[in-house]
C-alpha cells in the first residue's frame, strides 16, 4: 500500500476515540498493538524560513489533542510528563533534544522547540526544568538558538554536563551517555527534522538520539543497522521517551544530513507519535514518495534502505508494520 492510499483510507478514522482504546500514551512496549501518527499542516505557519509562533503553538495542541482525542490540549501536555502521577510535574526534568547540525535551513526551528517548551511550562513543569539541546552551544547558535544556561527555558549543548564516566552497555550500543541523559532528565522529548541521510537513508526521529552518545560515528556501519535501533532501545532512552515532533515544515529527500536547497521542499508539516518507530516509518515513508515524485531512485536501489526501522519493531520499540499505523491528517 503506497503512502498516499494509505492516508486516505487513514484519514477517515474517527479522532475522538477513547483515549485507552489505542492506548497511545503506553505504546511502548506494546508490539501487538496499533500505533497512531499525527500529521498536522498549515500552510500558512511557515513563512520563508520563519515560523508563525502562534500558528505553531496551535499546531502541537492540535496534533496532541488528536492523538488523544481529548479537547484540553493543556492536560494532555500534563499527561504525557506525568500520566501515572500528576504531582510528578513538581519534580519532572524535561529534556527536548532538537536537530541543529545542518544550519538555520535545515534544523529544527527555534520556533517549534520554543512553543514546546512554553506548553509544558503552562501544563505545569517548573521553570527551569526545561532544557532544549542537541550535541554544542555551537551547533545550537548556528541553527539560531539563543544559548541560556539558567533562564526558565535552558537551551545549551551537551558539553556543559559532558558524558557519563560510566559506559552502558546494550545489544550492539557500548557508549557513555551525555549526563543529559543519564542525570539531568526524567524525560525525555525528540524533536527532529525530517530529511534524508546519506549513509543511514532516513534521518527522523531515532536516528536524532545518536547525539545522547559519545561515539556516533562507530555506529554508522550497515546503513545504521542495527545501531539505531538499539540505541532506542536501551533503558536509558526507551524508559524516558514521552514524545516524537518530527518537524517537517521543510524536509529534504536527498544529499543530507548537510542542508542541500535543490532537494528541500516545504511539506507544512509535524509528525507527532508516542511510537518512535511509527514515526520514522510514516517519515520514511514520505521522503520515498517525494523522491519518486523528483525523478530519483528509492533508497533500496541507491543501497540505503534505512531496515535500522523495521529492526526495531522487532525489538518491540514501536510499531513497524505500516498495517497497524494509524495516520491522520489534521
Amino acid at each position: 500500500m503506497d503512502r498516499r492510499r494509505f492516508i486516505a483510507t487513514s484519514a477517515g478514522i474517527g479522532i475522538g476515540l477513547a483515549l485507552d482504546e489505542l492506548n497511545p500514551l503506553a505504546v511502548f512496549g506494546n508490539p501487538q498493538g496499533r500505533s497512531r501518527v499525527m500529521v498536522v499542516r498549515d500552510p500558512l505557519a511557515l513563512s520563508g524560513a520563519d515560523l508563525d509562533p502562534s500558528r505553531t503553538a496551535a499546531m502541537l495542541d492540535r496534533g496532541v489533542t488528536a492523538i488523544t482525542g481529548s479537547s484540553d490540549p493543556r492536560e494532555v501536555w500534563r499527561t504525557i510528563i506525568a500520566s501515572d502521577n500528576p504531582g510528578r510535574l513538581n519534580t519532572a526534568k524535561v529534556a527536548i533534544k532538537v536537530n541543529a547540525l545542518a544550519g538555520k535551513r535545515m534544523s529544527t526551528h527555534p520556533v517549534l522547540a520554543m512553543a514546546l517548551a512554553r506548553k509544558l511550562l503552562d501544563a505545569g513543569v517548573r521553570d527551569g526544568n526545561i532544557l532544549i539541546w542537541d550535541r554544542s552551544d555551537r551547533e545550537l547558535a548556528g541553527a539560531g538558538y539563543y544559548i541560556d544556561q539558567s533562564g526558565p527555558i535552558k537551551v545549551m549543548g551537551s558539553e556543559h554536563m559532558g558524558f557519563s564516566d560510566r559506559l552502558y552497555s546494550h545489544r550492539s550500543i557500548g557508549s557513555r551517555f551525555s549526563k543529559i541523559v543519564t542525570e539531568w532528565a526524567t524525560d525525555l522529548i525528540n524533536l527532529p527534522v525530517l530529511k534524508d541521510h546519506g549513509i543511514v537513508g532516513v534521518s527522523a526521529g531515532m536516528k536524532n538520539l545518536y547525539a545522547t552518545v559519545h561515539n556516533p560515528f562507530k555506529y554508522h556501519p550497515n546503513v545504521g543497522d542495527p545501531y539505531v535501533a538499539d540505541l532506542s532501545d536501551s533503558p536509558l532512552i526507551r524508559d524516558k521517551l514521552r514524545l516524537v515532533i518530527v518537524d517537517a515544515f521543510q524536509a529534504q529527500c536527498h544529499g543530507g544530513p548537510p542542508f542541500q536547497p535543490r532537494w528541500t521542499w516545504d511539506e507544512h508539516a509535524i509528525l507527532l507519535s508516542t511510537d518512535p518507530v511509527a514515526v520514522d516509518r510514516i517519515g520514511w515513508a514520505v521522503i520515498e514518495d517525494k523522491r519518486r515524485e523528483m525523478g530519483l531512485p528509492s533508497l533500496t536501489e541507491e543501497k540505503r534502505e534505512p531496515r535500522y526501522i523495521l529492526t526495531a519493531g522487532k525489538l518491540g520499540v514501536g510499531v513497524a508494520d505500516m498495517e497497524r499505523i494509524e495516520q491522520i491528517d489534521v
